[in-house]
């Protein structure tokens, strides 16, 4: 995976050249919001830093190549990651000019059900208690604090990004009193040590508690790379009237966009239908018409998303309906 592009302020930067260019010239304004969204990348992850010893050279160690992408784009940017030890990190802010150093209190891990990861820390210079915070659009929007103007902004700005195949992050920040964090780590601290057979449950709650009302920073765009022959192995599998599903958790206009590049959806032989719907009689609605109007090319690709799925699976005679459709 590889950072490509951004969303700040309102305003997409197509490339780590752009970011650069505006973070000399550009204005005081955005060249702060731009620094913010860069310093978050570089600090609001779970990635390890090795330091070769004798040649002093950085490497990295990632569960999840989406943050590696997210902090090697901020190393390009101009803030790298630069060590981590015990319960503090240091990053180099080349626009700083300094080394900056944040001590880290607790992770909120990212998982399928929370769509989203934040940390607690503190800035060593400042001493501010800040969480950052970074998420699936759908889980973000509602935990944001901005305007109407900006929030429709962004989601112009997700729809460009979903529409090149990019996979998408929304980046969020929040300042907390050490009064609201002692009073809140009490309570974590007394379920994180129990043995109680909700713990998870509870924890989950607790994060909740102060995951809200955060304000927006950005919003970055990866591109996730195929991997060697598969639009050529997918086309000979398609060649050989094998019927394929793929599961995703891109946003849809990301799995079409990521379906046409590997072969998956070609839109010349395969008529492509959308049915996920809002609601199961939107979706019957749907399935009805394709059955009494079949499609006219050879070929057809359905895209459907969870939510329509599970309308789909709860119903037997929905579902043979459905199956033999597509």
């Amino acid at each position: 995976m590889e950072y490509k592009e951004c969303s700040i302020g309102g305003k997409i930067y197509e490339s780590v050249n752009d970011v650069r260019a505006t973070m000399k010239k550009g204005s005081l304004e955005d060249k702060k919001q731009l620094h913010e969204f860069v310093l978050l990348l570089a600090v609001c992850h779970s990635v390890q830093v090795d330091k070769d010893k004798k040649t002093g050279k950085i490497s990295y160690q990632a569960s999840s190549p989406d943050e590696l992408a997210l902090v090697d784009g901020a190393k390009d940017c101009g803030i790298e990651y630069v060590e981590k030890y015990i319960n503090f990190i240091q990053v180099a802010d080349e626009w700083a000019g300094s080394t900056r150093e944040f001590e880290t209190f607790i992770e909120f891990p990212f998982d399928s059900t929370r769509k989203r990861m934040s940390l607690i820390c503190k800035e060593i210079d400042t001493n501010d208690l800040i969480i950052y915070m970074k998420g699936a659009d759908s889980i973000m929007f509602p935990r944001l604090n901005m305007d109407l103007a900006l929030s429709e902004k962004l989601e112009e700005d997700l729809s460009t990004f979903a529409k090149k195949g990019l996979r998408t992050l929304v980046m969020a920040k929040k300042i907390i009193t050490q009064k609201v964090f002692a009073e809140w780590n009490e309570k974590y601290t007394k379920v994180n040590t129990s043995n109680d057979l909700n713990k998870e449950d509870q924890l989950a709650e607790l994060y909740d508690e102060l995951e809200y009302d955060f304000e927006y920073v950005g919003c970055s765009a990866i591109e996730d790379l195929l991997q060697d022959q598969v639009p050529e192995t997918i086309a000979d599998l398609m060649s050989a009237n094998i019927r394929l599903w793929v599961l995703t958790g891109d946003k849809q206009e990301t799995a079409i966009e990521i379906g046409k590049s590997c072969n998956l959806i070609d839109e010349t032989q395969m008529e492509l239908i959308i049915m996920s719907s809002k609601s199961k009689d939107q979706f019957i609605k749907i399935l009805t018409d394709k059955l009494l109007n079949p499609p006219t090319k050879p070929k057809m690709c359905l895209v459907i998303d969870g939510t329509t799925l599970a309308f789909v699976l709860e119903d037997d005679h929905l579902a043979k309906a459905f199956f033999q459709f597509g």
